[in-house]
Formats: C-alpha cells, structure tokens, sequence
C-alpha cells in the first residue's frame, strides 16, 4: 500500500514538471525575438523619417544626401548616424505584448516612423517611441507586430530632426593659404588688402628657407595693417557655419548690409554679406548671405560680432595716440 502511494505521488511530482517543462517552453517561444539582419548602410539610397517634427525625405545623389524635395545638402554626420542605427537595429527584449502606444511615446502624435530603401526595395522599416528608463534602449515597434520591443542603444535623437536642422550648416569655406585678396565694402567705402609676398632668408650668401611665419599682409597702396587681425578674420570664414537658415525672400536680407566682403583665390571668388542684427525670443541673431550657400541664414550674436570687431578695427579710424574708434556708424 505504501508502495503504491510512493508510486502515485511520483508520478504526480513528475506530472507537474512535465507541465511546468511544457508551459515554460511555450512560454518562450511566444515571446521568441525577431532576428533582424543587417543592413549595409551602403546600398541604402533613400530615406523617409516622419515625426513630431515633421517629414523628412532623404535620397543619395552623386555621393551626397539631399533633402527633398528641394534638394538642400544634409548634414553627412547625421545621416551617417542614421544609416548605421537602421543597419545596426537589434531588439532585445518584449515589454508588452498588447501596447498602450502612448505609455512609450509610440502613438501617433509622437512616434517617428523610419523606412529606408535599396535600388529595389525597403531594406528596413520600424516606429521608434522615448528612450527606456535605462537609457540605453529605445523602444520600438516592427511592421505586422503589435508587441513592444527594447532596441539596443538610446538612439531617438538621431532621427529627431526638422528639416532645417538636418540641413549642412556650412555656408563658407576658404583656405587662408589660396586668398590673393580681400574686399570690404562698407556703403560706398571700399577697403583691399593683399598679401606681401614672402622672401627666403640669406646667411654667407646662401638662400635658407625661412621658418613659417604669419602671413603678412598690405593695402593695395602699400599701406601696413595689422596682420593678426586680418589672419584671425580669414580663420573665421574658414569652416563657417550658421545657426539656422533663411527663406530666400525674408525680410531680414532685404536691407542694406552692414558689411560685403568678397575673398579672392586664384579659382572663384566667395562672398560673404552681413546685415543688421534682428532679436527673435530675446535672442540677437545676425542675417546674412554667402557664395557657398544657397539660402540666406542666421549667426548667432557671438559669431557676427567677432567679424564686426575685427573689420571694424581694421577700417575705422583711431583716434591719434589711442586705439579707441571715433565713428561707430
């Protein structure tokens, strides 16, 4: 008799871990991942990235991404950015089975929706909502899947963008070395300044090769000026960049400039027009235009104002014995 209970009581013991065996697995093969393979940011061509901020549509030409359909030159990092998380995409872990999109920023007023293309065909589509409390997931939903999954990495930032600020920003860019002149016009004032052309240094009637030295420049009459001035304001235009951009025909570029400045090199000549500051939300901005870019944009107060002192102290007159202006026009 006690045999026979030993007996029912193992197999009832070895029942339950059959079930319990049974139940786990089909536990986990409901909540089995989506493999995603990668994607070679290489063969992506196009890009559409809608969201909050608004819709984007990015396609390669001629090895550069542009934003259509006006075809403004994007900024390379950003997409670059872009194009590694969509190859890189990798979900780790469900957190829900039937979402309440809005808990994650997956609704439709905040999810951004992202799709890349080949030549031929999507290569990658998905919703991204908030970053996790750990912040180093997002969460993200697939096409056809209702759960909600952990994506590796906290990467949202990365697609959240206006057009404008997927924009390139660099709206001038010249080699100091290449400049053979510079022209600044003030109303009807006219100020030029040319390099002096450097000479080898000799000893015991051998030429040596002079040390690198600051570039030394003159007037067009051969007038001496300050050197470092006029270096330091060829190093701002070098890789100038705005702080957003302009419609073609705003108001602001309407009126007449405070500086025209137009840097010669032996290849092209790039301009560059300053105009009037303007305050927009208690921020002084400073108008402007160039050769580089297509539309006109904004610097901000402390970008303009280091080219407005330095032009300034170059071309206003000093009072005698003092290196203080007298005209602030």
């Amino acid at each position: 008799m006690r045999f026979k209970k030993e007996l029912i009581t193992l197999v009832l013991i070895i029942a339950v871990a059959a079930g319990y065996l049974f139940l786990r697995q089909a536990d986990r093969l409901a909540y089995e991942l989506p493999q995603l393979e990668k994607v070679d940011p290489q063969t992506v061509v196009k890009l559409a990235v809608t969201g909050p901020e608004g819709n984007l549509l990015l396609e390669e030409k001629g090895g550069q991404w542009v934003l259509m359909p006006r075809e403004y030159l994007a900024d390379d990092q950003k997409v670059d950015a872009m194009l590694a998380t969509i190859g890189n995409l990798a979900v780790t872990t469900v957190v829900a089975e039937k979402s309440s999109d809005a808990r994650y920023d997956l609704d439709v007023d905040h999810r951004i929706e992202v799709t890349a293309w080949d030549e031929n065909k999507i290569v990658r589509q998905f919703s991204l909502g908030k970053a996790a409390d750990t912040f180093r997931h997002t969460f993200v939903k697939l096409p056809g899947d209702n759960r909600v999954f952990h994506a590796r990495d906290n990467f949202r930032d990365r697609f959240d963008f206006s057009v404008d600020a997927l924009r390139d920003k660099q709206v001038l860019t010249v080699e100091p070395d290449q400049v053979t002149s510079i022209q600044v016009v003030r109303k009807k004032e006219m100020f030029e300044w040319i390099p002096i052309e450097s000479k080898p240094a000799q000893s015991d009637g051998k030429e040596k090769e002079a040390p690198a030295a600051e570039k030394q420049w003159q007037t067009t009459d051969q007038k001496t000026v300050d050197h470092s001035k006029i270096n330091r304001l060829l190093q701002k235009f070098t890789d100038l960049h705005c702080q957003s951009f302009l419609e073609p025909d705003a108001p602001e570029v309407s009126t007449p400039p405070v500086w025209h400045i137009t840097l010669k090199t032996s290849d092209n000549d790039h301009t560059f027009t300053l105009y009037p500051e303007i305050t927009r939300d208690e921020e002084k901005l400073w108008p402007a235009a160039s050769s580089l870019a297509a539309d006109p944009f904004r610097l901000s107060d402390w970008q303009a104002k280091d080219i407005v002192e330095l032009i300034d102290h170059l071309t206003l007159p000093k009072k005698a014995g003092s290196g203080e202006d007298t005209s602030k026009e």
